[in-house]
């Protein structure tokens, strides 16, 4: 985990975003609970998922990409859990 990072490294609407196996997060360690742990665990093993499939490492984000903004409607998210990763829909 990246914790604590200023908020023009991470997306407006969002508390963070996992690259690879690394959560990079505006929260402090003392934020994040169980459950969005386990969220951002789910992104992390997709991106091994789709890595694995493809062999390249840049698949899942350009999936990802296509997949849409929207988090409410992001396959990749709804994957995940969207109240494990605090979207409110």
């Amino acid at each position: 985990m990246c914790t604590g990072m200023p908020d023009k490294y991470i997306p407006k609407g969002r508390s963070g975003y996992t690259i690879a196996g690394v959560f990079v997060t505006r929260l402090w360690s003392k934020d994040i609970d169980a459950n969005l742990a386990k969220h951002e665990k789910i992104h992390r093993d997709q991106w091994y998922y789709y890595v694995n499939q493809t062999g390249y490492w840049f698949a899942f984000p350009i999936l990802y990409a296509a997949a849409g903004s929207n988090a409410c409607k992001n396959r990749f998210e709804i994957e995940a859990g969207l109240g494990d990763g605090r979207y409110r829909c």
